[in-house]
């Protein structure tokens, strides 16, 4: 029996990496999928739910006696639990600075770039297993992206939109400014509760969380520009890749190359990522609207190709069991 252990309940992340993995082998009546709380879009057979409790997590351990605990990124639940005679097996879909790695060195890591940080006595570095979207989810994708948003934004000016939390390393203060700086262009932050009560100028809309971001990819921005100091590798590239947003990424602002022919809608920018950087990338590729794709090209196919599959863990998975 295999426990698929989750870190977080909201469906983004390693969590959509999680559920990913989940779908392509749910079907086996070993596999157990466990989340921190009730996830509606999960199939409720094999499902357990621990609510962020470890003594709830250590009795179904316990009480299902899984021979392997794969752990799909950390939470501080994980660090208590007694697994005397398990297999366990880590993915970390973090930097190495924000992985626990003096606790132990994770089996999996989502880029080479972070493998290659790890330094070990032995001198060996964890395996890579990238984020993957089936060809289903790239449909999905493609699909959600073309329903309007509610909160459609009409407007004639460039967009630049960003999306993930607001955290220090996503760099929102930042996108406030750059706003501040382009008051002829439009900027929009999906997934921000504006709860830190930023005040942000008029040209930037601020879109709470939500589960179908693609229609706001789609529908309202021109430019997608990764804000992120060090992400690891974002399912909102892929994603945007799918759509053929144009990009515009920044140095060291995420561990995985994306360098493929077909990718001439992605624009590098040789600086990390701060106000002056900022300001060179929209002046220097900030320049016409979007053409939107009408069916799936070759954003999906490079997608297809380098991110499409999860074989690597669940061949451990079952070469373990």
């Amino acid at each position: 029996m295999i426990f698929l252990l989750d870190h977080d309940h909201r469906k983004f992340g390693a969590s959509k990496f999680l559920l990913e993995l989940w779908n392509q082998i749910k079907n086996l009546d070993t596999i157990f999928y466990v989340t921190p709380l009730p996830m509606d879009h999960i199939p409720k057979y094999n499902v357990l739910f621990y609510y962020y409790q470890v003594s709830i997590l250590q009795e179904f351990i316990n009480l299902h006696n899984p021979s392997i605990l794969y752990i799909n990124s950390w939470n501080h639940v994980f660090q208590d639990l007694k697994c005397k005679g398990k297999r366990i097996i880590f993915h970390s879909h973090e930097t190495i600075e924000n992985y626990p790695h003096d606790l132990l060195q994770p089996d999996y890591v989502v880029s080479s770039l972070i493998a290659n940080e790890y330094k070990t006595k032995k001198n060996i570095l964890p395996k890579v297993q990238p984020p993957f979207l089936s060809m289903k989810s790239i449909y999905t994708i493609f699909e959600s992206a073309n329903i309007p948003p509610q909160q459609i934004i009409h407007s004639d000016k460039i967009t630049f939109g960003m999306c993930g939390e607001v955290s220090y390393r996503k760099n929102f203060p930042i996108f406030i400014e750059l706003a501040r700086m382009f008051p002829r262009y439009q900027f929009i932050w999906i997934g921000c509760e504006n709860k830190y009560k930023f005040t942000v100028p008029k040209n930037l809309f601020i879109i709470a969380f939500t589960e179908n971001p693609y229609q706001y990819f789609y529908h309202c921005i021109d430019y997608f520009i990764l804000t992120s100091t060090r992400d690891p590798c974002p399912y909102v590239i892929l994603e945007n890749i799918v759509l053929e947003t144009p990009i515009i990424l920044f140095d060291k602002s995420i561990l995985t190359k994306h360098y493929d022919s077909r990718l001439d809608f992605i624009y590098n920018v040789n600086d990390y990522f701060n106000i002056k950087s900022g300001m060179y990338g929209i002046y220097k590729f900030g320049l016409k609207k979007k053409q939107k794709i009408q069916d799936l090209g070759k954003g999906a196919e490079y997608i297809k190709e380098v991110f499409g599959n999860a074989n690597a863990v669940i061949d451990e998975l079952f070469h373990s069991s």
